[in-house]
């Protein structure tokens, strides 16, 4: 049995390293590529619904159209496929697709539950699996990357031009397609992706455009108000500072300083009014029947009546209208009911999809973080490792990030989660893919 591989020095990251030479068959954007980001744009960007010229042309089903044909005519996408198939996340989630699509007839709305599956689960899967395929070597992962940047910039200068906060909330509201928290997480989860364009790419006049859009998005996340998508973000920093060693220390105190600054200088009273609220004993969330507190309860409680099949994939509102103790004593009384939303990612998902369906959801998650870990430990570093690497740094981050949010958020079937894993198991298909990645020891 050969013994445990030695721990590696931690990478150098940010380092300032030459740029590879353009050579190699990812030296230019790809069509299938091209696709991807059209189709990122409409599913987390929604540009269709910023600008209804935009969805006139319908470009999520043309994008998905052009990669189908795309992939169907190249030869050369098979070993793409071998490897997206040989990631464990991507079989724990289409394992996941699979059980979805059981509860479907046994669901409480099978309607609904055929509309989540199909409409959403699948398509979010697809849209990940084809990130993966379409990705060639680190300079795709680095288009993708600055894409998913340039697309949550783009929702968030959007928003800030067409939309107000509320009067009585001092928060935005009424927004497009994603509420204040979603759009909060958004922005919160785009950061990091962000941070890396500054260190790799060059030139003025590009990285002030890039501390513009960090701007907007900083600016969107503080109107949004969100005190979920505060503790997303301060997890995600301090996992910055302590755990990531390999970045300089006075990077990481620099990034605190910066936010931290950043929020004392832009944010209002009503927002740091709407933060204390979040600890107090009388808070919505923790007292009434359609608090996040009483709602996760009662979500556990619909997973343990049905471990098998949950109440069915986009069903748990309409489990709560119609199976939880709380509506049926309000329509006792003659009162409307609240079917609420999950109001937690992992929550949906056990309610849902029962007890097989966590797991497997759960696997999927905490085998992507583990495997951008291992490329962070990388050794005999050349340029194109360090920019993996940096990849994985700002993939893991932006991937805690969105897992904290999700604890607040109903997203579990969302585009914004599947994009993220497809950029992290593109950074874990190229990193095996380059044969020097530090990995578990294997029996001789």
């Amino acid at each position: 049995m050969a013994g445990p591989l030695p721990a590696a020095a931690p990478a150098p990251w940010p380092a300032r390293v030459s740029q590879e030479p353009a050579t190699g068959r990812d030296a230019r954007w790809s069509l299938l590529l091209g696709c991807v980001v059209v189709y990122m744009t409409a599913a987390v960007g929604r540009a269709h619904q910023l600008w209804p010229v935009v969805g006139a042309i319908r470009p999520t089903m043309l994008s998905a159209l052009a990669a189908l044909v795309l992939i169907a005519l190249d030869p050369g996408i098979r070993g793409r496929w071998r490897a997206a198939w040989a990631t464990p996340a991507v079989r724990w989630l289409l394992a996941m697709a699979a059980w979805a699509t059981l509860s479907i007839p046994l669901a409480l709305y099978p309607g609904g539950a055929f509309d989540t599956v199909v409409n959403g689960l699948y398509k979010a899967l697809a849209m990940m699996v084809a990130m993966i395929v379409a990705v060639r070597g680190v300079r795709d992962i680095r288009r993708l990357a600055i894409a998913y940047f340039f697309i949550a910039v783009m929702f968030s200068v959007v928003i800030l031009t067409r939309f107000r906060m509320d009067d009585a909330t001092q928060r935005l509201a009424k927004l497009i397609y994603y509420d204040a928290n979603e759009l909060a997480l958004l922005a919160a989860a785009s950061m990091p992706f962000g941070v890396f364009a500054i260190w790799r790419l060059r030139g003025v006049a590009t990285r002030l455009v890039i501390v513009l859009g960090l701007a907007a998005l900083f600016a969107v996340f503080v109107m949004s108000g969100s005190r979920g998508g505060v503790v997303a973000l301060g997890v995600g920093l301090v996992y910055t500072v302590i755990l990531l060693k390999a970045i300089k220390l006075r990077w990481r105190l620099l990034a605190i300083a910066i936010f931290g600054g950043a929020f004392l200088a832009s944010a209002s009273d009503q927002f740091w009014e709407r933060m204390d609220s979040a600890v107090e004993q009388d808070d919505y969330n923790l007292t009434s029947p359609t608090g996040r507190v009483q709602v996760w309860t009662r979500g556990i409680g619909y997973m343990l009546d049905r471990p098998l099949l949950g109440v069915g994939a986009g069903n748990f509102q309409t489990a709560e209208g119609r199976l939880s103790d709380y509506a049926a004593m309000i329509r006792s009384r003659s009162g409307g009911v609240k079917w609420s939303a999950a109001h937690n990612s992992y929550v949906q998902v056990g309610a849902e999809l029962g007890v097989p369906g966590l797991v497997l959801f759960l696997a999927a998650i905490f085998g992507t973080l583990r495997a951008l870990q291992r490329v962070t430990r990388r050794r005999r570093l050349t340029p194109a490792d360090t920019e993996l690497v940096g990849l994985a740094y700002v993939s893991l981050v932006a991937l805690i990030i969105f897992l904290v949010g999700a604890t607040f958020l109903s997203l579990a079937y969302h585009d914004m989660l599947f994009a993220l894993l497809g950029l992290a198991m593109g950074v874990q298909v190229v990193a095996r893919r380059s044969g020097r990645v530090v990995t578990h020891p294997v029996a001789t």
